[in-house]
């Protein structure tokens, strides 16, 4: 159970981000029939490993195993680099004032094969409170509005 809030956060941890590769466990309907998927999600962390064992607890609540997690950093940095959609923005204000995970669009694949890969966006704006307790299921199905990764390059 994520016991951060307000109140209690460890100064020491900021928002960090990532993409995040996943598949759902035999049974797990949450990516309808796609068998991958891809999400950015936001949490409260001080270290790579950190948000790492964050991410794989949290999407193991929702009955989904991660695959891989690419570009993941502190969001300041990010913001550094990158400009973000504004719904990265949102969400991070989400973890920050609640100390939860967030999860932007999952984005989920039809088949494993590399060349005939047709992405398609499945969940639009994926939320989880990193506790024991239940999730929420997803809301709507939508398409994409930002590039995989919710970034593009500053002044371009």
């Amino acid at each position: 159970m994520n016991t951060l809030n307000k109140k209690h956060k460890d100064l020491s941890k900021e928002v960090w981000i990532g993409l995040v590769g996943v598949v759902p466990r035999p049974g797990n309907d949450l990516l309808g029939k796609a068998k991958q998927g891809f999400v950015n999600i936001l949490a409260l962390a001080a270290s790579t490993s950190e948000y790492g064992a964050q991410v794989e607890r949290v999407l193991d609540e929702l009955g989904l195993d991660v695959t891989e997690i690419e570009d993941s950093e502190p969001l300041s940095e990010r913001l550094s680099k990158w400009t973000v959609d504004p719904e990265i923005s949102r969400l991070a204000q989400e973890v920050n004032s609640t100390g939860f995970a967030r999860f932007g669009t999952f984005h989920v694949y039809e088949d494993e094969d590399e060349s005939n890969r047709k992405a398609r966006s499945a969940v639009d704006s994926r939320r989880s409170r990193a506790e024991t307790t239940g999730s929420r299921k997803p809301a709507k199905q939508d398409s994409s509005r930002q590039p995989p990764g919710g970034r593009r390059r500053k002044g371009g």
